[in-house]
């Protein structure tokens, strides 16, 4: 198990964030399921969410319930990251 001191500080992210605003339009992050995950990943997950300007949810639909999709969206609110929409995917796992 790797330990806390191991995520980067916030300072890092920050730099990182500014370096990546400056030379684009648009970041998409793609925060997988990392970001309801516990530990080290789900960490620098929310980190990462809370300095975005706006996050869309993806949700496979054949795979995500409605109450997982709904415990997602409750957990960005209360990270206090805007929420834009949710994005309905149907692929195939």
């Amino acid at each position: 198990t790797q330990g806390a001191a191991e995520i980067p500080q916030d300072e890092a992210i920050q730099r990182v964030l500014a370096r990546l605003r400056k030379h684009y339009d648009l970041v998409l992050a793609d925060l997988g399921s990392s970001l309801t995950a516990g530990g080290r990943d789900g960490v620098l997950a929310g980190e990462l969410a809370k300095r975005m300007d706006v996050v869309l949810t993806v949700q496979n639909v054949r795979t995500t319930s409605a109450p997982r999709l709904a415990m997602l969206r409750q957990h960005i609110r209360r990270l206090g990251v805007a929420e834009a929409g949710v994005i309905e995917n149907f692929t195939e796992g």
